[in-house]
C-alpha cells in the first residue's frame, strides 16, 4: 500500500521486461501459491448481495484478465515513459543492453510462451482449475477457438467421407470369377463353377472398346471412383499445405505423434487415390493395402478429433486414458508371466505345487502336448 492508501500490487504486476517476461510468468514458474493469490485478487464478487448464492441465476463474477493476457503487458517503447518510476534502469541504457546481451533460456522461453502454456508446462493444475483461468479459456474458445476447430473438423470429415467412398467403390486388385475344368473363365458366371480370387486375368472396361479377349474378365469403374478420388486428393493437398504452414510457424513445437500421423495419412491417401488418373489400369496390390491402412487410421484419427467435441469428447478422453492404463498393466503382466514361465519350465517341482486350474488355463505354462509333461 502506498502513502495514499492504494494497493501497489497492480502497478508492480505491469512491470513487463523487454524480453516479454512478466511478474505473473515468474510467479507461475517459481511461486504458484502467490500466483493463485493474484488470481483471487483479480476475481471480483462484490456485485452480489449477501443473500445471492452461487447457484442464483443472476450471480455475477467480474474477472480481470490484464495480468494473464500478454497482449496488454507486452513491451512497448511508446509506453516506456510511464514505466520510468517502476524501472530502475535508464531507457537508453536498457535498450542498448537488451540488443547486445544474449538472453538466457528462461528469458527466451518467457518471450515466446503464454502464461497459460506456462501453467501447462509446469503442471500448475491448481491454477488451471481457477475460475478466472477457466473463464478465460472459455472466452478464447467462443472468440476464435471453436471456429478453427469446427472448420478443421468439417474439412477432415469431407476428406474422411470421400476417402471411404473411394475405398468402397474402387475396384480391388482381384476378382472373384468362375473357372471351368480347363482353367479358363467360365462363360456362365452364375453356374456351379469353381470360384476363386484371380489377381491377373481381369481388366478395366473402357468406353468404346469390345470384350474380345478370352483371358480377361472386364470390369467397369464407377463414376464415384473418379469423383471421390479427385476430391480426396484436393482436400489432402489442402491439409498438407495447412500442416506445412503450422510447421513453419510453430517449428519444433509442431513435432508430435498426431501431427506426424496426419502428414503420413494425407500423403498415403494421395498415393492410394492416384489411380483415378490411370483409367485403364487396375490398382496395384500394394496400393490397395496402403488404402486399407489409410481408411483404418483415418477413422481412428477422427476419434482423436472428437476429443474436443462438446458432449461426447469427454467419453473419448476417458476411453483413451483407460486404454493407456490397460496397456501399461498388460506390459507388466506379460513380463511377470514370462518370468513365471521360465521359472516353472526349469523347475517342474514348483509347477506341481500349483493348483491344477492355474496350470491348465495358463497358456504360458502349458506345453504343446496339452500340459501333461508339465504336471
Amino acid at each position: 500500500i502506498d502513502t495514499d492508501g492504494r494497493p501497489t500490487w497492480p502497478k508492480a504486476l505491469t512491470n513487463a521486461q523487454r524480453n516479454g517476461d512478466t511478474p505473473m510468468k515468474k510467479m507461475i514458474r517459481t511461486m504458484p501459491d502467490i500466483a493463485e493469490l493474484v488470481l483471487n485478487k483479480c476475481t471480483d464478487l462484490s456485485n452480489n448481495p449477501p443473500e445471492r448464492t452461487t447457484d442464483h441465476p443472476h450471480y455475477e463474477v467480474t474477472f480481470n484478465y490484464k495480468y494473464i493476457s500478454d497482449k496488454e503487458l507486452s513491451f512497448d517503447l511508446a509506453n516506456m515513459e510511464e514505466r520510468k518510476s517502476i524501472s530502475s534502469v535508464d531507457i537508453d541504457q536498457e535498450s542498448s543492453e537488451a540488443t547486445s546481451r544474449i538472453l538466457d533460456p528462461a528469458e527466451m522461453e518467457s518471450y515466446h510462451i503464454h502464461p497459460l502454456a506456462l501453467m501447462i508446462k509446469y503442471k500448475r493444475n491448481e491454477l488451471l482449475n481457477h475460475p478466472l483461468i477457466t473463464s478465460l479459456i472459455y472466452k478464447k474458445w467462443l472468440s476464435y477457438g471453436k471456429h478453427f476447430y469446427y472448420g478443421n473438423l468439417l474439412v477432415y470429415m469431407v476428406y474422411l467421407i470421400f476417402l471411404t467412398i473411394y475405398a468402397v467403390t474402387q475396384l480391388p486388385p482381384y476378382v472373384k470369377i468362375g473357372i471351368d475344368e480347363d482353367g479358363n473363365i467360365a462363360e456362365n458366371q452364375n453356374s456351379e463353377d469353381v470360384y476363386k480370387y484371380d489377381k491377373r486375368r481381369h481388366c478395366i472396361k473402357v468406353e468404346g472398346t469390345s470384350d474380345n479377349s478370352d483371358d480377361c474378365y472386364y470390369r467397369t469403374k464407377s463414376d464415384l471412383v473418379y469423383i471421390s478420388g479427385i476430391i480426396t486428393i484436393i482436400v489432402a493437398l489442402v491439409r498438407i499445405f495447412i500442416e506445412t504452414l503450422q510447421l513453419i510457424y510453430q517449428k519444433h513445437k509442431y513435432v508430435s505423434l498426431q501431427n506426424f500421423i496426419e502428414l503420413c495419412l494425407f500423403g498415403l491417401s494421395i498415393w492410394f487415390t492416384s489411380n483415378v488418373f490411370f483409367t485403364n489400369d487396375v490398382i496395384a496390390e500394394v496400393t490397395w493395402q496402403v488404402g486399407v491402412f489409410c481408411v483404418i487410421v483415418a477413422w481412428m484419427n477422427y476419434l482423436m478429433f472428437l476429443r474436443k467435441f462438446p458432449g461426447i469428447g469427454i467419453y473419448i478422453v476417458m476411453f483413451v486414458e483407460v486404454l493407456q492404463t490397460f496397456l501399461k498393466i498388460m506390459v507388466v503382466l506379460i513380463l511377470f508371466s514370462d518370468c513365471l514361465r521360465d521359472r516353472f519350465q526349469h523347475g517342474s517341482g514348483a509347477v506341481s505345487r500349483l493348483p491344477e486350474p492355474l496350470v491348465l488355463y495358463s497358456p504360458n505354462l502349458r506345453h504343446d502336448d496339452g500340459g501333461d509333461r508339465v504336471r
